[in-house]
């Protein structure tokens, strides 16, 4: 066993220093090992939130790897569960969306650790009163008081509302998350079952028409996000629910023209008969179409 800090630079540089010096006195009290990692998201492109977590997550998995640690856990709890379920609420998610913060997962794809949630099935209060009994104080990201931020903004003025109706609002919404992760595996393993009927040729994956049409929508778009998982390593981001859309609507439509959209890296054809999916060049962001007559 061991503890973990990674210091960001996302915050006053002696604010993120007097964390890192309260976790490294628990690891001394504790008496187990204690290790440090510095990121700076400021070399980085994109979101500072997303690159400060890709970061981070990247340098607790060199830190398992080196020392050999099969398991990193850490304190997300039902609180940090019902803010995520309520973002993506707000964006139109799917079930795979609201099944929010995974209890379990790889560090990464290449990763053999795991990293675990322990603390998902209570609540902020419930972790507080935890670090009391202990004799430890509770520490508190200044940044979480930023309402500028989407996450922020829940939990300042959404969250303690809904506490204030259902006081086990955090722990109810981490049961229906549970749900909906069941939900999103029933998806994935009926659009995988569609996906082994694939052809493959010249680097193009095909189906006929006519099965894939009986599909409910949401399988279908799943099925996309397979195929194109399996032909780009990058833009999965940007598939869309709504770039999906039209091609979902257009492939459970009897007959039509044939027609092309170019998304995320992929072009999907669908004709009379088949969809063929592709990778496209160049890579477009935004879905077009192309239409003629057969």
């Amino acid at each position: 066993m061991a503890i973990a800090h990674v210091v960001h630079d996302l915050r006053p540089r002696a604010d993120t220093l007097a964390d890192r010096d309260a976790t490294r006195q628990l690891a001394a009290t504790l008496g187990v090992p204690f290790f440090e990692v510095e990121v700076r998201c400021a070399d980085h492109a994109g979101n500072r939130e997303a690159v400060a977590r890709r970061l981070r997550y990247d340098a607790l998995e060199q830190i398992a790897r080196h020392e050999g640690f099969p398991f990193v856990a850490v304190g997300h709890h039902a609180d940090d569960q019902l803010e995520t379920v309520l973002m993506r609420l707000l964006r139109g998610s799917g079930p795979a969306g609201l099944a929010g913060i995974a209890p379990i997962r790889r560090l990464s794809a290449q990763s053999e650790a795991r990293l675990l949630r322990p603390m998902m099935g209570l609540s902020r209060a419930d972790c507080q009163s935890l670090c009391r009994d202990a004799s430890w104080s509770w520490r508190e990201d200044a940044t979480n008081a930023d309402a500028s931020r989407v996450r922020a903004a829940l939990r300042s003025h959404v969250v303690p509302a809904l506490l204030k109706i259902r006081p086990d609002a955090a722990i109810r919404v981490a049961a229906a998350a549970r749900t909906q992760r069941a939900t999103a595996r029933l998806i994935v393993a009926s659009a995988s079952a569609a996906f082994a009927n694939v052809a493959k040729r010249s680097g193009a994956l095909l189906w006929d028409r006519a099965p894939l049409a009986s599909l409910a929508p949401i399988v279908l778009g799943e099925l996309l996000r397979q195929a194109h998982r399996e032909l780009c390593s990058r833009g999965q981001d940007r598939l869309s629910a709504a770039g999906l859309k039209p091609i979902i609507r257009a492939l459970r439509q009897p007959g039509g023209r044939e027609r092309t959209w170019t998304i995320a890296g992929c072009a999907f054809r669908l004709t009379r008969e088949r969809l063929s999916i592709s990778p496209s060049v160049p890579d477009s962001t935004k879905p077009t179409r192309q239409s003629r007559r057969r």
